[in-house]
């Protein structure tokens, strides 16, 4: 085995030196550039692969976040065990979220510049990133009150709180200069999230017409 496992690197190696063959010394030079900008941090990158799919991640949580408050909201739904256990899930993701932005890279003036210092990112999320936002939609202050008061009129106002996430759509996804080096990042910006987009579009509009049948039909 240890035989196979020498001959195995050997002929990655191998293949890896021969395409290197094709390229010029600038062209291996920008390539190890590249992959240095997106991946040798000391925090994430903005176009790291997995730090774009924590967006995807972060997506589809704001459709339930738009989804299941304003059901919550509108019908009078009371909290049970599941929704509960879903809903202080939801809140660990939140803060894990609060967690990746306060360890994600920015970019400011020059576009092959990350801002690697932990201050500076603080001060950008706190003031272009919508800090504030994510504070207030991670704590489920309508559980909270509710768990204290039983006041279900409150809690039908204070879950909508939750909805205040949805400030932060328009923020996901921020591609770099720095990403359109690699043509794998492009293909994913450029194909792949406006599609993710459009159907996030289109199933908070059939939500948005449902909840106006079913508020329609109560009044009637």
């Amino acid at each position: 085995m240890p035989g196979n496992c020498e001959e195995l690197v050997k002929v990655i190696q191998d293949k890896r030196h021969a395409k290197d063959a094709y390229l010029t010394q600038r062209q291996i030079e920008v390539r190890h550039r590249i992959y240095t900008l997106l991946y040798d941090l000391p925090c994430f990158a903005p176009d790291y692969i997995y730090r774009r799919w924590w967006d995807v991640v972060i997506l589809v949580l704001l459709l339930y976040m738009f989804i299941c408050p304003t059901v919550v909201s509108a019908l009078a739904v009371e909290p049970g065990p599941i929704t509960i256990t879903i809903d202080w899930v939801v809140t660990l993701v939140m803060f894990s979220d609060i967690a990746i932005n306060l360890n994600t890279a920015v970019q400011e003036h020059d576009a092959f510049v990350l801002e690697l210092r932990r201050n500076r990112i603080f001060k950008h999320y706190l003031i272009k990133g919508l800090m504030p936002v994510d504070i207030i939609s991670a704590v489920p202050v309508g559980l909270i009150v509710y768990h204290i008061t039983r006041n279900m009129t409150a809690y039908r106002v204070l879950v909508l709180l939750r909805c205040t996430k949805l400030a932060k759509f328009t923020f996901l996804f921020h591609l770099t200069n720095r990403g359109t080096m690699d043509p794998a990042f492009v293909q994913f910006y450029f194909w792949t999230v406006p599609l993710l987009k459009f159907a996030f579009k289109m199933l908070s509009i059939g939500h948005i017409m449902t909840m106006m049948r079913i508020l329609i039909s109560m009044t009637l």
